[in-house]
């Protein structure tokens, strides 16, 4: 499975999410965003790609899964980033007999050109035995 970013962003002063509207939006894929006029604050969170499953050697046991992704979690300050931040969102890995581990998801400040969350692929599942 591919890599996730979910953002969820606010606008005005207050302390919590009940008294400013909160915007939810969900990337799948890579994509630049442009921060949202007024908004206060951004909690951003990215899922790596997940690691893709072994193939079993022939007339042996099963083989392993591939494993699950990293996940991280940021809360920023809407007037500490920049007007655009650019998301890559890792892939899947690829099954087979050479399973891949899964790709990397990052959300960089374009403003300043530095990545502010970063969360990693699983590996790729093993063959076990011949």
């Amino acid at each position: 499975m591919a890599g996730l970013v979910s953002t969820t962003s606010r606008n005005g002063g207050g302390s919590g999410y009940a008294d400013g509207n909160p915007t939810f939006r969900r990337y799948a894929t890579s994509a630049t965003i442009v921060k949202p006029l007024g908004c206060t604050l951004i909690v951003m969170e990215v899922i790596g790609g997940g690691g893709g499953g072994a193939n079993a050697y022939a007339g042996a046991g099963a083989a392993g899964g591939g494993g699950g992704a990293a996940m991280a979690r940021g809360t920023f300050s809407a007037a500490g980033l920049g007007g655009a931040l650019t998301l890559a969102v890792g892939a899947g890995g690829a099954n087979g007999n050479n399973a891949e581990s899964g790709g990397v998801t990052t959300v960089t400040d374009d403003a300043s050109s530095t990545i502010i969350l970063t969360a990693y692929g699983g590996g790729g599942g093993d063959r076990g035995d011949a």
